[in-house]
């Protein structure tokens, strides 16, 4: 750490004295799947989120694929918190199972896949991996949504097409992005605001 001379404040709770000032600054981000991988969470499933219970249905005859319902009633009524403490035990648990299917159904049962290497840093600086790592709201984002905003807008017909097909053309687009015929108005790609839905 560095020694400082502090200046004291706070009466006697810190005097002026020479004081050690220790600080940890992990300098790390990632996008949603990558800080689920270093953080050992599942970002899909029964329960994708690291950070509350939300816990989602699986869709009858779709495989894996889950539905997370009831969104008007938990934006009133959220989903309670996950807090290190209440998870550790399943954590470690997914942790030292041996057998690779039962280790798997843990995993989906708790929405974690191991014990996390951040977690050395609890004990040390009481770092919490599952509420301490940054949110990556591209990721958060529900699919397809700015496609589905474009496709109302386009269809609305509010705005000159025309003018924003021109604006299209003018940006010098990469030439891996020009490959192909648009099946729309048969120019070259992207040339026209249907490429933007």
């Amino acid at each position: 750490g560095f020694v400082v001379d502090h200046a004291g404040c706070g009466g006697d709770s810190f005097p002026q004295q020479l004081t050690t000032i220790r600080c940890l600054l992990l300098p790390w981000t990632g996008d949603y799947p990558a800080q689920c991988e270093i953080g050992k969470c599942i970002f899909a499933g029964l329960h994708p989120c690291r950070r509350c219970k939300l816990e989602g249905t699986t869709v009858p005859g779709s495989g894996n694929h889950c539905y997370y319902g009831d969104n008007r009633k938990k934006c009133k009524y959220p989903w309670d918190q996950r807090t290190l403490a209440q998870e550790l035990e399943y954590i470690r648990e997914v942790e030292d199972e041996d057998r690779v299917s039962h280790r798997s159904n843990l995993a989906k049962a708790s929405g974690f896949t191991g014990l996390s290497a951040l977690h050395r840093l609890h004990r040390l600086y009481q770092f919490d991996f599952i509420q301490d790592l940054v949110f990556d709201a591209m990721h958060n984002l529900p699919l397809k949504v700015v496609s589905k905003q474009l496709h109302r807008l386009v269809e609305s017909k509010t705005f000159n097409t025309k003018e924003l097909d021109s604006r299209l053309q003018a940006i010098p687009w990469p030439s891996d992005k020009i490959k192909a015929k648009c099946t729309s108005c048969s120019v070259v790609m992207p040339c026209c605001v249907f490429h933007l839905v």
